[in-house]
């Protein structure tokens, strides 16, 4: 469903991912855990774009929602100028290949064969980034909630302005969302009006009211009031049992336990350990996560 393919984020000289791949299927529910810095917020933010990998590529159900990353395809290596000139000087294919991928050797100059490749690659493979968004909802640490708008409001601005649904199916659709968190009551409210809980369920149920095929989570939890945390999770441990797929950023190792049908531990940038919670939980390989969950748990 989801295929993150080398991904590599700097931020200036700060390289924060380097080299991430998974494949996430659908109906999983992926947890990802790790200390702060790790690289774990930004990699769920690089899956709908909300930042640009430096190098690498997310696909999303067999389309592509970044720019081709030469360096993952070869038939496009092979089109470069580098490549021609390389490989005359070594005359070995797959060592000019290594050599180009390795060191990331291609310039801006590479010919009008690579470049005319790569745009038809692009036009046969890409999908639009606002299409593929619709296909993820997300929710963020704080709930950026409009305060200007009552909470209908809120919940069916997003499709109508997008033309996904008219306004009375918005509204049907919000409404029975409302009802199913036991919200209905305070549509008409404002943001303002209610608590930190509140807020992140009608966070939540704003994405779902755009017909996602994945949720993710970046640690939803961890602006809110102990005592609110309950509701929230409760509402997410529903969304896992009705089968939506799920990438969850957090720090709450009960619940990731629970609902998770793989974790995955990060550390300096890079997955370090992944499998089943209770490989994970119970049996970790890795002396990084042996520490880090001694910590936590």
């Amino acid at each position: 469903m989801i295929s993150i393919r080398n991904i590599y984020k700097n931020f200036g000289n700060l390289e924060v991912l380097k080299g991430v791949n998974c494949e996430i299927k659908k109906g999983e529910k992926i947890v990802i855990i790790g200390a702060s810095g790790s690289g774990k917020s930004t990699l769920l933010r690089c899956m709908n774009l909300l930042e640009e990998p430096t190098y690498g590529e997310v696909w999303i159900d067999g389309k592509m929602m970044t720019h081709v990353d030469p360096y993952l395809h070869p038939e496009l290596l092979e089109k470069s100028k580098t490549f021609q000139k390389l490989l005359k000087e070594q005359n070995n294919h797959d060592e000019v290949i290594n050599n180009i991928v390795n060191n990331k050797l291609l310039k801006k100059m590479e010919g009008k064969k690579f470049h005319q490749a790569k745009k038809e690659f692009e036009k046969e493979n890409c999908i639009d980034i606002n299409v593929g968004r619709q296909k993820m909802g997300m929710c963020f640490q704080h709930f950026n909630l409009f305060n200007n708008l009552t909470i209908i409001n809120n919940l069916i601005l997003a499709p109508v302005e997008l033309k996904l649904m008219t306004k009375d199916e918005a509204i049907a659709k919000a409404s029975e969302l409302l009802k199913r968190i036991g919200l209905y009551d305070k549509k008409d409210e404002y943001p303002s009006k209610l608590s930190g809980g509140q807020k992140q369920r009608i966070a939540i149920i704003r994405s779902l009211c755009m017909n996602p095929e994945v949720m993710l989570f970046d640690e939803p939890t961890s602006a809110l009031d102990p005592e609110m945390v309950g509701e929230v999770l409760n509402l997410m441990k529903e969304l896992a049992n009705s089968g939506m797929t799920m990438v969850v950023v957090t720090h709450e190792m009960g619940f990731a336990r629970e609902i998770s049908s793989r974790v995955i531990f990060m550390d300096g940038g890079v997955i370090v350990e992944e499998g089943t919670p209770q490989n994970v939980f119970d049996n970790p390989q890795n002396e990084r996560t042996k520490a880090f969950l001694s910590k936590v748990l």
